[in-house]
């Protein structure tokens, strides 16, 4: 039997897994709070993430699972990419994902009113205070913020300057053969890395 990890399941996640046809196939495991009402949509204001994968990461060590999913295609796409990428199992890139799920504070407010019109309970302060954290730990990379190509990590380079994961994997193994890149001609000879990209990126790009 498959044990199938399911974080932030929705009401009709929990009604689909228990049909008759999964049952001796599949056991879900379920994990994570309501995102879709008050007060557990609350819990997003201290939710601390990494110890919260942490924890999943040091249970599902000790209790086998076969692989992990999520509905919710904020906080449990992104947990459940890196879980899956700290358990070995198979998973999307958590970089892409992230990179992904970047959103402006109106694109944060469609997906609460969108929320709320699928049954999501709490004040209008509520609301905004929980738009406005998504939307400052959550939102796009500042137009004006710089990346400095010889000292950032792979997933700062997905999300400062849009490059695809392996892009940026190949900027970082570049960088450590040959060292510091000197100017964008030295960046523009990294295999795989589009020209055309760096040079629509140049004005956040430090050396």
């Amino acid at each position: 039997m498959k044990r199938i990890l399911v974080l932030f399941a929705k009401d009709w996640d929990r009604l689909e897994f228990s049909r008759p046809e999964y049952r001796g196939r599949y056991e879900f495991i379920h994990e994570g709070f309501d995102l879709f009402s008050f007060p557990g949509n609350a819990r997003l204001l201290s939710f601390d993430v990494f110890a919260y994968i942490n924890r999943l990461a040091q249970r599902f060590r000790r209790e086998r699972i076969d692989g992990i999913v999520s509905n919710n295609e904020q906080f449990g796409a992104v947990i459940a990419a890196v879980l899956a990428e700290k358990l070995g199992l198979p998973g999307n890139d958590p970089r892409a994902v992230i990179t992904a799920q970047h959103k402006s504070e109106s694109a944060w407010t469609d997906t609460i009113i969108e929320m709320r019109n699928r049954g999501a309970n709490g004040s209008d302060e509520d609301m905004e205070q929980i738009i406005h954290y998504l939307a400052t730990n959550y939102g796009p990379p500042s137009a004006a913020t710089k990346v400095n190509v010889n000292t950032a990590v792979a997933a700062d380079l997905v999300a400062g300057l849009a490059l695809s994961p392996a892009q940026a994997d190949a900027v970082v193994a570049y960088r450590a053969k040959n060292g510091k890149f000197a100017d964008l001609a030295g960046l523009k000879q990294v295999a795989g890395v589009d020209a055309a990209k760096i040079d629509a990126v140049k004005d956040r790009i430090e050396f």
